[in-house]
């Protein structure tokens, strides 16, 4: 069976996102008022945000404009003070979180050589081009495939 490199980088690569994603995600809950409840109508995600300042009362600017944004909006109701609401507003920079657009670029690598994964799956340089591993030498032509099966399974009649 093959070993498909840029298949294990790229697992490697959502695997480490998703634990991004979920630690990031922890915190932020951690860090909301108990008081507060998620407010699904407003909550969302955007694809290019923008702040502003109306639309996001008593918000800090998270400095993210033009990126995607997973915007969760906690909803809370003050009972003692005629069920006055007010809204805090927690902003995910989701580009951050799930860069699983391309492997890392190896520092020390050849152009041409063949890339290998080191013991913790990250991309190194393999230290051999694919002319120093197969060459057209190295395969079989039609006729020669052929003899060979003839061999194995007898002649076609």
């Amino acid at each position: 069976m093959a070993y498909n490199v840029e298949q294990k980088a790229k697992i490697k690569h959502v695997q480490t996102a998703a634990t991004k994603m979920k630690a990031a995600l922890d915190a932020a809950i951690a860090a909301l008022p108990k008081e507060y409840f998620l407010d699904t109508e407003k909550t969302g995600f955007v694809y290019s945000f923008t702040f502003n300042q109306a639309t996001y009362p008593g918000a800090t600017d998270p400095n993210l404009n033009g990126k995607p944004v997973l915007i969760l909006v906690m909803k809370g109701i003050d009972h003692t003070n005629n069920d006055a609401v007010s809204y805090k507003y927690l902003f995910v920079d989701v580009a951050a979180l799930a860069d699983i657009g391309k492997a890392d670029k190896v520092g020390s690598a050849t152009a041409g050589h063949i890339a290998s994964l080191d013991a913790n799956g990250n991309l190194v340089d393999g230290g051999k081009a694919a002319a120093d591993v197969l060459t057209t030498a190295d395969v079989a032509t039609d006729a020669e495939v052929e003899e060979m099966l003839n061999e194995i399974f007898g002649a076609a009649s």
